[in-house]
């Protein structure tokens, strides 16, 4: 999945990390390859990580808010949908239709890009497998 670089043969203790960006609930198994200096490698004990599927729908406010070039909205969903993601403006004129497709069990990220969009208050509704959210946005030049 990735290599970390290591700090060599050493007396001092180091931490490393690695994030898995995994968004869909399963089972998962993680391990470590040590690779030494003289190319030997030897490997860790497999962990097993679980991840649930989420309980509910859910849409978060977007990120950052009021936003001036482009923001971020997060979205979770407990089952696999078709997911209607679209953007207002204050007059209720479909500005953009920022997802329109259908999805997995997790969670999820659209992208806004405000470049091309005048200062003002936006909404965006979220509709999947009954669920019908609304939240706003502000785009602030």
């Amino acid at each position: 999945m990735a290599f970390i670089p290591g700090a060599g043969v050493s007396q001092k203790v180091h931490n490393y990390s690695y994030t898995d960006n995994v968004r869909a609930p399963g089972r998962f198994y993680y391990r470590l390859k040590q690779i030494n200096s003289d190319g030997s490698c030897s490997y860790s004990k497999a962990v097993q990580i679980v991840l649930s599927a989420p309980a509910f729908f859910e849409l978060e406010q977007n990120y950052p808010n009021p936003c001036n070039s482009s923001t971020t909205i997060q979205f979770v969903l407990p089952a696999s949908g078709y997911v209607s993601l679209v953007l207002f403006d204050v007059t209720g004129k479909k500005v953009q239709m920022l997802v329109d497709d259908l999805m997995q069990s997790g969670s999820h990220a659209a992208r806004f890009d405000a470049v091309d969009h005048p200062s003002g208050v936006y909404y965006y509704v979220m509709h999947v497998s009954g669920f019908q959210e609304m939240k706003k946005l502000i785009v602030l030049r």
